[in-house]
């Protein structure tokens, strides 16, 4: 009997509750969100950036800036030039 397909890798199950921050001000605990939603997709080979916009209804861009101030707080490791992660 032939096995059912896989489901879709980008669940939004398996991802951490992504509600964008109204105003201006991003919290530390959302952006150790997109810390875990990022470690995830790199994990499962998904390009991050695409994943977790789809997930938070917003552009890529604004998931760039996202990282940048994780990084910034040194909630997330500095990124590798060229290379997700």
């Amino acid at each position: 009997m032939p096995q059912s397909p896989e489901p879709p890798a980008a669940e939004a199950d398996d991802f951490p509750v992504l509600d964008p921050p109204q105003g201006s001000r991003i919290t530390d605990d959302f952006l150790v969100r997109i810390r875990s939603a990022y470690a995830l997709c790199l994990r499962r080979g998904l390009p991050p950036a695409p994943t977790i916009a789809e997930l938070a209804a917003v552009s890529p861009r604004t998931v760039h800036k996202w990282v940048y101030t994780a990084r910034a707080r040194g909630i997330m490791p500095p990124g590798q030039r060229g290379r997700a992660g």
